[in-house]
C-alpha cells in the first residue's frame, strides 16, 4: 500500500498532491503524529506479511532525505517502505536547479534497502484555485511528459547512476511517450522486452 507520508494542512487535497504550506508538520508535533500513527499501522502490516509505503513530499514530514533516512533510522519494521517521488521533494524555486537537487536526493537514498520504488514524474503548477497565495512554490506531480522539471535533467541523473535498484512506477497517462523518454535516456533497453 502507498500513501502520502503525513501533513497537517488541513486545507489539503491529496488527490490532487496539493499541500498548503503549514510549518507544524515539520516540528515535533508532525513527527509525533507520524510516528504515532505508523505504531498503531504498522503491527497489521507486518501482521500481514506486507508494506505500508510512504510517499515523501517536500510539504510533508518526510520532506527530503535527510526526513526519510531519520524515519527509516527511528522505524525499524520489515513492513515499512519508502516510494520514492524525487519530483515530489522539489518546490518550483528549485526547478532552475533540479539536476543538482536530484542528484543529491538520488545520492542520498539510493543503497537504503526499504526504498521499494521510484514514481517517475514531471511536476507542474496546480490548477487554479488550488494554490496557496503565502507560499506559491508549489508543484504537483504529473506524467514525465510534461511539467516544469525538464526531464532530460531528472532521466540523466538517473543514467548516471548506472545499475538501478528499484521498481520504476509511471502515471498511466501518456505511457508510450513515458516510455519511449526512458529508452531515449538510456534508462530503459531500446528495445522492449519480447513478452
Amino acid at each position: 500500500m502507498v500513501a502520502w507520508s503525513g501533513w497537517l494542512d488541513e486545507d489539503a487535497q491529496p488527490e490532487s498532491g496539493v499541500f498548503h504550506h503549514d510549518p507544524r508538520t515539520w516540528t515535533g508535533l508532525g513527527w509525533d503524529r507520524l510516528l504515532d500513527r505508523l505504531g498503531e499501522i504498522l503491527p497489521a502490516f507486518e501482521a500481514a506479511n506486507s508494506r505500508l509505503l510512504l510517499r515523501p513530499h517536500v510539504r510533508h514530514v518526510l520532506s527530503d532525505a535527510p526526513t526519510v533516512r531519520k524515519l527509516l533510522g527511528l522505524v525499524d519494521s520489515p513492513a515499512l517502505g519508502i516510494f520514492f517521488e524525487p519530483t515530489a521533494m522539489l518546490t518550483a524555486g528549485m526547478v532552475d536547479d533540479a539536476p543538482d537537487h536530484l542528484t543529491r536526493l538520488f545520492e542520498a537514498l539510493v543503497g537504503y534497502d526499504r526504498v521499494d520504488a521510484i514514481f517517475l514524474t514531471g511536476a507542474e503548477r496546480p490548477a487554479r484555485g488550488e494554490t496557496d497565495p503565502a507560499h506559491d512554490d508549489l508543484l504537483v506531480p504529473a506524467p514525465l511528459t510534461r511539467g516544469a522539471i525538464d526531464y532530460h535533467d531528472l532521466l540523466g541523473v538517473l543514467r548516471a547512476r548506472g545499475h538501478f535498484p528499484w521498481p520504476i512506477v509511471l502515471y498511466d497517462e501518456d505511457v508510450d511517450a513515458q516510455f519511449d523518454m526512458l529508452r531515449q535516456a538510456g534508462v530503459l533497453p531500446s528495445e522492449p522486452a519480447q513478452a
